[in-house]
């Protein structure tokens, strides 16, 4: 299922960080994203960056795909800088001039912070990618909004649509090849360069279209004849409690990040 996800939920298993709760998993890469968003300080940057490191070396970062996020990262790293170096007009140090315009040290700075801090949000993606397969990231969050019933909030309905959306990405991709593979048959080509692929794909846009409506209408029906939506309780077909390694995992993720937030702050 995994490979027609492109580029995320290439899970690996075996690990002893994915055997830990998905609820646990979710609740731990959003500490790391919220002190990536909050934070702009090179020592709390630094921690986070070991952290990560720790966590692709845990979760086997192959070869392949750090090559595939260093090529993506250094295009994204250069539009940040370059639009910092051109337009930031803060400080007075002024190191270079480019077309007339000021490069100041501080928009220098900033630029590569800011480049630091998207290789964080990139890294940190990749590794909750990996430890939460798209059934475990619905559900895990699913579960997470539960308590929310009582405040009268339709998480039941949320959650479903999550787990949906979710499953349907490799669905879609499914279809999305079996329409190339049908026109490759047919004779047609998608060679070229890049925007020439672009353009060749798009009439591919309206058959893919129609085919995930279809799927649609088919879950929709199904849903329908299975009383989704009729107020009774929902249940999860598996149902796993918290063990002491969990909670210590927790604890360990919320003291580690108030530590990066003490140090920042």
């Amino acid at each position: 299922m995994n490979d027609n996800y492109p580029l995320i939920f290439s899970t690996v298993s075996g690990t002893w960080l994915t055997r830990i709760d998905a609820r646990i998993r979710i609740i731990a890469g959003l500490i790391a994203v919220v002190l990536i968003a909050v934070l702009l300080d090179p020592v709390a940057y630094l921690l986070l960056t070991l952290t990560i490191a720790v966590g692709c070396v845990v979760l086997r970062l192959s070869r392949v795909e750090f090559k595939r996020f260093l090529a993506f990262f250094l295009v994204m790293a250069a539009v940040t800088l370059a639009l910092h170096l051109l337009f930031n007009r803060s400080g007075q140090i002024v190191i270079a001039r480019v077309m007339g315009l000021p490069i100041t040290h501080e928009a220098l700075i900033d630029g590569l912070l800011f480049s630091w801090r998207l290789a964080l949000f990139l890294l940190a993606a990749i590794c909750l990618t990996k430890m939460l397969s798209p059934d475990d990231f619905a559900t895990g969050v699913w579960r997470l909004l539960a308590p929310l019933k009582r405040l009268k909030l339709a998480t039941d309905g949320f959650g479903m649509s999550l787990w949906v959306a979710i499953r349907f990405v490799p669905t879609i991709f499914a279809q999305y090849h079996q329409i190339v593979f049908a026109q490759k048959a047919r004779g047609a080509t998608f060679d070229g360069s890049l925007l020439t692929r672009a353009r060749k794909m798009v009439p591919l846009l309206i058959p893919v279209t129609a085919a995930a409506i279809r799927k649609s209408d088919i879950l929709t029906d199904a849903l329908t004849v299975r009383g989704w939506g009729v107020g009774a309780k929902r249940t999860f077909y598996g149902y796993r409690l918290l063990t002491g390694t969990d909670y210590v995992f927790l604890l360990t993720a919320v003291v580690w990040g108030g530590i990066i937030l003490w140090i920042a702050l």
